[in-house]
C-alpha cells in the first residue's frame, strides 16, 4: 500500500527503535522499570499510530482493520531493511569509549578531564555546518551509557540544531538516562525556576521542540516566555502537547511567533485538557485566522481554569470572533479577551457585573463588539451600557441592534457616542431600542455632551427620545 504518510510511519519507526534502545540499551538488557520504558517509547509509538490511522483513512478501505494491518506490515518491513540505531555500548577504559569521549569534548570545547566533571556544557559551533549531527548524539548516548558524564545537568543545543528530525533521538537519549540530580535538559530551561523569559532569543523551530521536550522536567514553572521567536507551527504543536501535561504552568507568552491554525489546534486541543494554565497570549500571530479562532473556541469550551486570552492582530475576523462568542456559552471562566491591541473586553463584567456598567474609551474595536453583542443577548442584568469613544463600526451596531431584539436583556438606556456606527447601525439600534424598553425607567449613566453640528447623532437621538421617553427613558446616542 502506498501512501504519502508511509514515510512518516517509518520514521517513527525507527524513532522508537532508537528510544527503546537508549533505554534498555543495544542489547536490550537493562532492567528499567515499565514507566520509564513507556515515557522514552511512547511518543513515537503515537505518531506511527496516527500515520497509520491516516493512511488507512486516505484509502477509504472496506475493511480498516485489514488495511492497517497491511499498512503496519509494509513499514515494518521497510524499517527492518533500513540501517540500524546506535551501536553498541562502550565500556569505559576502552579505546572505543577514549575515542567517544574526545569526540564529544571537543565539540563542546572542553578537555577530557573537564567533560567528565562538567555539569553543565554547550554544542559550540560557530559556523552552520557544524549544528548538531547524528555523530554527535550517538557520540553522547555512548558516554551517558558507559556512565562517563556522571554529574551532567544541561546539553545546551540551543541554536545549533538545524535538523528537526535530530531533536526527539537528542531528547529520547537525555531522556533515557535522566536522574533527579542529572535532569539533562537540552533547551537551556532551568528545571527548578518558576519563570523562564526567552523572548527575542532568536529561537527557531527546532529550538522551541526542545523546550517544549524540556518542559517535562520543569515542575515548578509558572510563566513561560516566548514571544518574538519565529517558531512557526511544529513547534506551535509541540508546545500545546506539552501544554496540555504540564500542571504548573499558568501563564504562557507567544505573540508574534509565526503560529497558524495548526499550531492553534494543538493549543485548542491542550486547552480541553490542561487544568493550570490562566493566561494565554498568542496576539500578532497573523496566521491564525478564522480556523485558529475556531480550534481555540473548541478548546475553551471544554475548558474552567483560563482567565485570560489575547487574539489580537490574529486576522480572526467576525467568524472567528462569532466562534470565540458561542464557546463563552459554556465556558463561564474566562474573564478578559483581547482582540484588539491595548484593549482587553472584561467578559466577567458583562456577565456579573452590575445594572450600570461603563465601557467608554478603551480602544474596544468591531471583533470585541461581535463578542459585547453576544453577551448582552444572554444577560437579563444590565440596563444602563455605554461604550463612548471606543473604535465599534457598522459590524457592532447591527449585532447589538439584534441582540436587544432577540435578547433577554433589558438595556433602556445604550451610549455609542464617538464611535463609527455609521447611519445604518445607529438607525438599527433606535430602532431596536423601541422593542426593548421595559415598563419601569432604568438608572441613568451620566450624560454624554452632545454634538452642535446636525448629523446621524442628532437624528436618532430626537427619534428614538421623542416616541420612547413617554414610555421610559430609552436612548441611544449613536456617532456618524
Amino acid at each position: 500500500m502506498e501512501s504519502p504518510f508511509k514515510s512518516l510511519a517509518v520514521t517513527a519507526a525507527a524513532e522508537a527503535s532508537t528510544a527503546a534502545t537508549s533505554v534498555l540499551g543495544a542489547h536490550l538488557l537493562r532492567v528499567v522499570s515499565k514507566a520509564k520504558y513507556i515515557e522514552a517509547v511512547e511518543p513515537f509509538l503515537e505518531r506511527l499510530v496516527d500515520a497509520a490511522v491516516e493512511a488507512v483513512a486516505e484509502q477509504r478501505a472496506g475493511d480498516p482493520l485489514a488495511s492497517l494491518v497491511e499498512f503496519l506490515g509494509s513499514v515494518l518491513e521497510a524499517r527492518s531493511s533500513a540501517p540500524q540505531g546506535p551501536r553498541s555500548p562502550v565500556p569505559v577504559g576502552t579505546l572505543a569509549f577514549t575515542k567517544s569521549m574526545t569526540f564529544f569534548a571537543a565539540r563542546v570545547d572542553l578537555e577530557v578531564s573537564e567533560l567528565a566533571a562538567a555539569t553543565q556544557i554547550s554544542l559550540t559551533a560557530d559556523l552552520k555546518e557544524d549544528d548538531l549531527k547524528q555523530a554527535d548524539i550517538d557520540a553522547l548516548g555512548h558516554v551517558l551509557e558507559a556512565g562517563g558524564l556522571p554529574q551532567l545537568k544541561h546539553f545546551r543545543c540551543v541554536g545549533r540544531v538545524s535538523d528537526p528530525k535530530l531533536v526527539p533521538r537528542l531528547v529520547a537519549v537525555c531522556r533515557a538516562h535522566r536522574t533527579t540530580t542529572t535532569p539533562l535538559v537540552v533547551s537551556g530551561l532551568d528545571p527548578a525556576a518558576t519563570e523562564a523569559d526567552l523572548t527575542q532569543s532568536r529561537l527557531q523551530s527546532c529550538d522551541a521542540l526542545m523546550v517544549a521536550a524540556d518542559l517535562e522536567v520543569c515542575g515548578a514553572l509558572a510563566t513561560l516566555r516566548l514571544s518574538q521567536n519565529v517558531l512557526r507551527d511544529a513547534a506551535g504543536a509541540a508546545l500545546g502537547a506539552a501544554l496540555a501535561r504540564h500542571a504548573s504552568l499558568t501563564r504562557l507568552e507567544l505573540r508574534e511567533c509565526g503560529l497558524s491554525p495548526r499550531s492553534a489546534a494543538a493549543l485548542g486541543e491542550a486547552l480541553t485538557a490542561n487544568t493550570a494554565l490562566t493566561e494565554l497570549d498568542l496576539g500578532g500571530n497573523r496566521g491564525l485566522r478564522t480556523d485558529g479562532a475556531a480550534s481555540l473556541a473548541a478548546g475553551l469550551e471544554r475548558n474552567g481554569t483560563l482567565r485570560t486570552l489575547r487574539l489580537h492582530g490574529c486576522a480572526i475576523g467576525a467568524d472567528g470572533a462569532d466562534a470565540l462568542a458561542d464557546a463563552l456559552v459554556a465556558n463561564t471562566a474566562l474573564e478578559a479577551l483581547g482582540l484588539e491591541e491595548g484593549c482587553a473586553l472584561p467578559i466577567g463584567l458583562l456577565r456579573h457585573g452590575s445594572p450600570e456598567l461603563d465601557l467608554s474609551r478603551r480602544g474596544l474595536g468591531d471583533l470585541s463588539g461581535l463578542v459585547l453583542a453576544s453577551l448582552v443577548e444572554r444577560n437579563s442584568g444590565v440596563t444602563a451600557l455605554s461604550l463612548n469613544g471606543n473604535r465599534l463600526g457598522p459590524l457592532t451596531g447591527a449585532a447589538l441592534a439584534d441582540a436587544l431584539l432577540q435578547g433577554r436583556a433589558p438595556i433602556a438606556r445604550l451610549d455609542l457616542s464617538s464611535n463609527q456606527l455609521g447611519p445604518k447601525g445607529a438607525a438599527a439600534l433606535a430602532e431596536a431600542l423601541k422593542g426593548n424598553v421595559r415598563a419601569s425607567p432604568p438608572p441613568h449613566l451620566p450624560r454624554t455632551p452632545r454634538p452642535t453640528k446636525p448629523g446621524v447623532h442628532r437624528e436618532v437621538h430626537r427619534e428614538v427620545h421623542g416616541e420612547v421617553h413617554g414610555e421610559v427613558h430609552g436612548e441611544v446616542h449613536g456617532g456618524g
